[in-house]
C-alpha cells in the first residue's frame, strides 16, 4: 500500500483550500468556490440574520465575481428575528433546514432558478402565510414546510415531480392545494394534519399517495396510505380526472364531509376501503374504464343514494364485499343500458333497490319490487317487532356502522327479536333484501 507523508497530504489539500473561502460581504456570509466562481450562502457565525435579507445574484470579492447559486444547510436556521427573504434567480438549491424554525418569517420570495427545496427547508416557520413555488422546482423534500401552520394555500407547479414525506404536514390552516400535472409521487403523510383543508385541485395526469397514473403501479396496495383520509372532514366534492388510473387502499377513507365523488374514465382499479366510512357520501360516479374494485371500497357509506357505473363490462369485486353498511337496498344504481341485465344478475350490484339505465327512465318494476311487501316495524327498548313479513324470511338488525345487532327467521304473524341498541339510536332492519331504518324508543 502506498504511504503518504504529512507533506504530501498537505500538498493534496492545499488546492481544495485555495478553491474555497469563507467571507462576509454586506452582512451575508458565503462560501466562495473560486474554481467554479460560485458562492453559497452560509450561516452568520456571530448573531444570525434578522429583519429583511436580500440575497444578490452575484458578489464580488478580491477582484473576482461569483454567482450565488445555493443556500447552504441551516444557513438561516433558527434566525428568530428574520422576517423577509428575497432569493434571486441565480440560486438553484435551498439546503436542508435552511430556514427551519424562523418563527417570525412572514414572506419569502423564491427565484425562478431554484430546482430543489431540500428536507425541512422551511420547517416550523409558523408565520409564513404564503409561498410561491416557481416552475423551476422539481422536488420538494421531506418535511419542507412541516408545521408551517400559517400557510393558507399552496400551488404545486407542473415542474414538480415528487413531494416528500410530511412535506406539508401539520399545516393546520392550509385551505386549498393545487397539484400540478408533473407530480408523479407524493410520499406518505405529505398533508397529514392539514385539518382545515377544504379544496384539492388535481391537474391532468397528476397523482398523489394512493393514486397512480399512466399505468404505473397498478397494484392498489403498493402505495403509502392515509394521505387524504380521516382528517379531511371539510372536503365535499372530489373529482378525479381522466388519466389517473388507480385509487389506492384507504385513500379517502372516513372523509366524513365528502358528499360526491366523480372518478375519471381512465381509472381501472379502486383499492380496498378507499372510501370506507364516508358517512356523508350520497353520490358516486365511476368512469367507464373501471376493471376491478377491492374489498369494502364503499362500505359504511349509509347515505349513499346514487351510484353511476359507466363500465359496460361489470367490474370484478376482489377479496370480499363492496357496499356493506351502505344500505344499497334503498339506493339507485345507474348503468349503461347495454349492460343492464348483466348488472342485475351480478352481486353486489344486483342488491341495489333500483337499477336503471344511465339517462333512462326509472325502472318502475324495480321500485315495485322494493315496496311490494308492506311491513310494520315497532321498536321499543331494544325489542323490535316486525309485522307482515313472509314466514321464513331472514330478518336482521344492524346499527348505522353496519354491525349486526340481532337476527331471526320471520314468522307469518309477528316476529320479535332483541337488538343490543340504546334508546335514541337508529337501527336498520333488513327483511330479505329490503332495508328500513327505525328509531329505537
Amino acid at each position: 500500500m502506498k504511504k503518504f507523508s504529512l507533506l504530501t497530504l498537505l500538498s493534496l489539500l492545499l488546492p481544495l483550500a485555495a478553491n474555497a473561502a469563507t467571507v462576509e460581504i454586506d452582512g451575508i456570509y458565503y462560501n466562495l468556490m473560486s474554481k467554479l466562481n460560485t458562492a453559497e450562502v452560509i450561516s452568520n457565525p456571530n448573531k444570525g440574520y434578522s429583519d429583511v435579507v436580500i440575497i444578490p445574484e452575484t458578489v464580488t470579492y478580491d477582484g473576482s465575481t461569483y454567482s450565488v447559486t445555493s443556500i447552504g444547510n441551516e444557513a438561516f436556521s433558527s434566525c428568530t428575528g428574520l422576517t423577509t427573504v428575497f432569493i434571486p434567480n441565480s440560486v438553484t438549491s435551498i439546503g436542508n433546514s435552511a430556514f427551519a424554525n424562523c418563527n417570525k418569517l412572514t414572506s419569502i420570495s423564491i427565484g425562478d432558478g431554484v430546482t430543489s427545496i431540500s428536507n425541512n427547508a422551511f420547517r416550523n416557520c409558523r408565520r409564513l402565510s404564503s409561498v410561491t413555488i416557481p416552475n423551476s422546482v422539481t422536488s420538494i423534500g421531506i418535511g419542507a414546510f412541516d408545521f408551517c401552520s400559517g400557510l393558507i394555500s399552496i400551488i404545486i407547479p407542473n415542474s414538480v415531480t415528487n413531494i416528500g414525506r410530511s412535506a406539508f404536514a401539520a399545516c393546520s390552516r392550509l385551505h386549498s392545494i393545487t397539484i400540478g400535472s408533473g407530480v408523479s409521487s407524493i410520499d406518505s403523510d405529505a398533508f397529514a394534519g392539514c385539518s382545515g383543508l377544504k379544496q384539492v385541485i388535481v391537474s391532468d395526469i397528476a397523482a398523489w399517495c394512493g393514486i397512480f397514473f399512466n399505468g404505473q403501479d397498478a397494484n392498489p396496495l403498493s402505495k403509502a396510505q392515509h394521505l387524504f383520509s380521516d382528517e379531511f372532514t371539510e372536503i365535499t366534492d372530489l373529482v378525479i380526472p381522466d388519466s389517473v388510473t388507480g385509487i389506492g387502499y384507504w385513500a379517502f377513507a372516513k372523509c366524513i364531509g365528502l358528499t360526491s365523488v366523480t372518478i375519471g374514465n381512465d381509472v381501472t382499479s379502486i383499492g380496498g376501503e378507499a372510501f370506507y366510512g364516508c358517512i356523508g357520501l350520497t353520490s358516486v360516479s365511476i368512469g367507464s374504464g373501471i376493471k376491478e374494485i377491492y374489498w369494502s371500497a364503499f362500505a359504511n357509506c349509509p347515505d349513499l343514494a346514487d351510484v353511476y357505473c359507466h363500465a359496460e363490462q361489470v367490474p370484478d369485486i376482489l377479496y370480499g364485499s363492496l357496499f356493506d353498511g351502505s344500505y344499497i337496498d334503498y339506493a339507485t344504481l345507474h348503468v349503461p343500458a347495454a349492460a343492464l341485465e348483466q348488472y342485475r344478475a351480478t352481486t353486489p350490484w344486483s342488491e341495489f333497490g333500483t337499477i336503471v339505465p344511465i339517462g333512462g327512465d326509472v325502472d318502475e318494476d324495480a321500485i315495485m319490487e322494493v315496496k311490494a311487501q308492506p311491513v310494520l316495524i315497532q321498536a321499543q327498548g331494544g325489542i323490535i317487532n316486525v309485522h307482515g313479513a313472509i314466514g321464513g324470511t331472514p330478518i336482521a338488525v344492524y346499527d348505522t356502522n353496519g354491525r349486526l345487532c340481532g337476527n331471526a327467521i320471520g314468522e307469518d304473524d309477528c316476529t320479535s327479536l332483541f337488538a343490543s341498541l340504546h334508546r335514541g339510536s337508529v337501527a336498520v332492519v333488513k327483511i330479505g333484501k329490503k332495508s328500513i331504518k327505525v328509531l329505537i324508543k
